[in-house]
């Protein structure tokens, strides 16, 4: 029992320790690391550029819902006017 035992620990210690493995866990890390760093990056300039993540006016479903509130319609019969008065013109 003691020998398998010691035929899988051998097993493991190559197969994680292998060069590719170990190439390719730097690899990772390191497009890890450079991926979080460009991210907060550009974080940082879009909070001096104004430019935020929760911008009311660009949710599309928020603006089809106060539309369809206004014309108290649902959106489907609005979309099927859209199209009949583009067809018109």
């Amino acid at each position: 029992m003691g020998e398998i035992f010691k035929f899988f620990k051998n097993a493991t210690k190559a197969l994680f320790f292998s060069p590719f493995y170990l190439v390719l866990f730097l690899w990772f890390l390191l497009k890890a690391i450079a991926l979080f760093f460009y991210g907060e990056y550009k974080s940082f300039i879009g909070l001096f550029n104004k430019k935020g993540y929760d911008k009311k006016e660009t949710y599309i479903y928020e603006r089809r819902l106060k539309l369809c509130k206004e014309k108290n319609m649902t959106f489907d019969v609005l979309k099927e006017l859209n199209k009949k008065a583009n067809e018109q013109n």
